[in-house]
């Protein structure tokens, strides 16, 4: 799915924004909100202009459906000439004959073709629910990726502290170990650890990077690995307001009224049709005058043997609406055992984040402590490390459960058709 918007992108990025020889840019952009963000994939998701174009064909279809129960009136011109014998042998001359009128019909009963009009719009009905169940995954990508950034930007914020104080732990170790204060495994141990950290912190830019470029596709933007996302209130974070029916839920309660007035057209296809017809029409010949005529009449069709292709079409149309009632069921049945488990998630997500929040807390009190007895040199190195161990591990464990709130939200949201 990515690879496909980065290909639009590509199609419709300036040729100078594509040198291969150019350096990626490092400008994040302008910052993005949640909201905002939401909005633009909705706008931009390849899915939802997908589901409009479908849509729009539904609707072509059903109006071609309707109209074999609306009059129609067909002009025509005719326009011949030519030459023979008589039944008694004699040449008959060459004669030119022109005709012009209107010929008309209307379809009085055909009660399959009523049920089949039905049925398109019914098929019409389901596909625009699907263009806002396009939009609802829309919006979750979204949520996702903003939140998968938020935690990488984070993530990488906190090793970034973290190699600042590392670093400058192993500088002033290889200080004392010059002074003759400190072993030199010391000093080995505190520049490998500077070093380890920074390798984390090298990881997690690689990480944001990506999240960047996946968020930034989702919004139809030129991938860069930098972007500017803004964090949404922590506090009190609540799914939107639902809408009355879920647009899946309608899609498929649509497939199955489509499908059973499908079956009722199949059933009534042995039913009589009756059409009236028309015509009125000005004839002449070798330049005569023309002579107007008219003419009405009806016309019925009552189909008596099809070759079994009657039953069988019946049989179709039952499987059919049986199908679809199975599947009105299980898609019921799946958002509500979905719709249940996001909403564990979110709770479960809003307390972690709240206990995480209070180690990151706990944590930087108690590095804050043991670095200042270590700066004043009356802690080792190993405690040291411990102690900032622990508050990094509880900043990333804050940012990644700030991930897994807004991917709770996302889904929560999704099951509630919210888009």
């Amino acid at each position: 799915m990515i690879g496909l918007l980065l290909l639009s992108l590509i199609a419709r990025a300036d040729p100078g924004d594509l040198d291969p020889g150019a350096s990626p840019s490092l400008d994040p952009g302008p910052p993005m909100d949640l909201e905002a963000t939401r909005d633009a994939a909705i706008r931009s998701r390849l899915e939802v202009e997908a589901a409009t174009a479908r849509a729009e064909a539904a609707r072509g279809d059903a109006a071609v459906a309707l109209s074999g129960a609306l009059p129609a009136v067909t002009a025509f011109g005719t326009l011949s000439t030519g030459a023979g014998r008589t039944a008694s042998g004699f040449d008959r001359p060459v004669a030119t004959q022109l005709g012009v009128g209107l010929s008309g019909s209307w379809t009085l009963v055909a009660p399959a073709d009523w049920a089949g009009a039905r049925a398109a719009r019914a098929t019409f009905r389901g596909r625009e629910a699907l263009i806002d169940w396009a939009r609802v995954e829309a919006r979750q990508a979204a949520t996702r990726a903003f939140a998968d950034v938020l935690a990488t930007r984070e993530a990488e914020a906190a090793w970034t502290r973290s190699l600042a104080d590392a670093a400058e732990a192993a500088d002033a170790v290889e200080q004392l170990v010059d002074a003759g204060l400190r072993p030199p495994a010391e000093g080995a141990r505190a520049r490998a650890e500077a070093s380890s950290v920074e390798a984390a912190l090298r990881a997690v830019e690689g990480e944001r990077a990506e999240a960047c470029a996946t968020l930034l596709a989702l919004v139809r933007e030129l991938p860069r690995p930098a972007c500017d996302v803004q964090p949404p209130t922590w506090t009190g974070i609540e799914p939107a307001p639902a809408p009355p029916r879920h647009p899946a839920l309608v899609a498929a309660e649509e497939a199955l009224a489509a499908a059973r007035t499908d079956r009722t057209a199949a059933a009534l296809g042995r039913a009589p049709t009756l059409e009236a017809t028309g015509t009125v029409a000005a004839w002449g010949a070798d330049g005569a005058a023309l002579a107007p005529g008219w003419s009405v009449g009806l016309g019925a069709d009552v189909p008596i043997v099809a070759g079994g292709a009657l039953a069988g079409d019946q049989r179709r149309a039952r499987a059919g609406a049986d199908l679809a009632f199975v599947e009105l069921e299980q898609q019921a049945r799946d958002l509500v055992v979905a719709r249940v488990a996001a909403e564990a998630r979110l709770t479960a997500a809003r307390a972690e984040l709240a206990a995480r929040e209070d180690a990151l807390v706990a944590a930087q009190a108690g590095f804050d402590l043991v670095d200042a007895r270590f700066t004043a040199g009356l802690e080792a190195l190993q405690p040291w490390l411990d102690a900032r161990r622990d508050r990094d591990a509880a900043a990333i464990g804050v940012a990644r459960a700030r991930q897994a709130l807004l991917h709770a939200l996302a889904d929560t949201e999704a099951t509630r058709g919210v888009w």
